[in-house]
């Protein structure tokens, strides 16, 4: 079996003097993470040197069009781009070779989707930075790996069967909250789903009693000040007024940038 059909193809430009990247290298990486598009970004200049035949998928932009151009348009914004760039370098340069987070980026109509986003290092012999292998797995895809597959079949099963529903839940270092995914029958008595409630998570808080809401805020604010975990009880409404009790019970974990996850699930405890 030819292997090399499973591979995504890469365009590179011209490499800096001191240095060469070897396409074959990022052909290896692309056969090992999927249908992801993957990057190689210089150091500090964050010129574009190398991309696989998935940017196009993910971005937008054949990989000739972004080759030599440094990653600031792929990003939400300016003040998006400066920050990823002095996150990363500060994570690498306290002896990380890995810089792993969330992010939101930009494709080429404009629209941001979420991604997750892992950096490796390449060094030279002298063991000095020269570039990064930058994956970015576009989370609003969720046929990317089979891993992926695996996952969105692992919460089909959960939304057909569980009597409440699990989310992942990011706070950023600017304080912006965003859900990655909810799936759950639980929405279904609220008459919501889960495309609506990863747009406006609003539209579910709506639903919850005042004093619930309070306890929800606070609970949220001292997770993520202490990366404890949340277990607490809820009550919200239906839109016909009918009372639902709720547990939620979620986990944090800060990741490299920053940024605060939270892995959770409520359930309807109601009698």
């Amino acid at each position: 079996m030819d292997k090399s059909k499973n591979q995504s193809s890469v365009s590179s430009g011209q490499a800096n003097p001191s240095w060469e990247i070897a396409p074959n290298s990022l052909l290896q990486a692309a056969h090992f993470v999927g249908d992801h598009a993957i990057l190689v970004v210089g150091w500090r200049t964050r010129l574009i040197f190398a991309a696989n035949d998935a940017v196009e998928k993910t971005f937008g932009y054949k990989p000739h069009e972004i080759i030599n151009r440094t990653t600031e348009f792929l990003h939400k914004d300016v003040a998006s781009f400066n920050f990823f760039g002095e996150k990363s370098i500060s994570v690498i340069e306290q002896g990380k070779d890995t810089f792993h987070c969330y992010y939101q980026m930009r494709r080429k109509t404009g629209e941001l989707f979420n991604s997750e986003n892992i950096l490796s290092l390449i060094r030279n012999i002298d063991g000095e930075p020269i570039a990064c292998v930058s994956i970015v797995i576009d989370l609003a895809d969720p046929h990317a790996s089979p891993a992926f597959k695996a996952s969105k079949a692992f919460l089909d099963a959960i939304s057909n069967n569980l009597p409440g529903a699990v989310y992942q839940r990011i706070l950023t270092p600017d304080n912006n909250t965003r859900y990655n995914f909810v799936r759950g029958n639980l929405l279904n008595r609220f008459g919501i789903t889960s495309a609506e409630i990863e747009a406006d998570p609003s539209i579910f808080f709506d639903a919850m009693s005042e004093y619930s809401l309070t306890i929800f805020e606070k609970a949220w604010r001292e997770s993520a000040r202490d990366l404890s975990p949340i277990d607490i009880e809820l009550v919200a409404f239906t839109p016909e007024g009918e009372q639902v009790d709720i547990r939620a019970i979620s986990t944090p974990r800060r990741l490299d940038d920053g940024s605060i996850v939270w892995d959770g699930i409520v359930l309807d405890i109601s009698g």
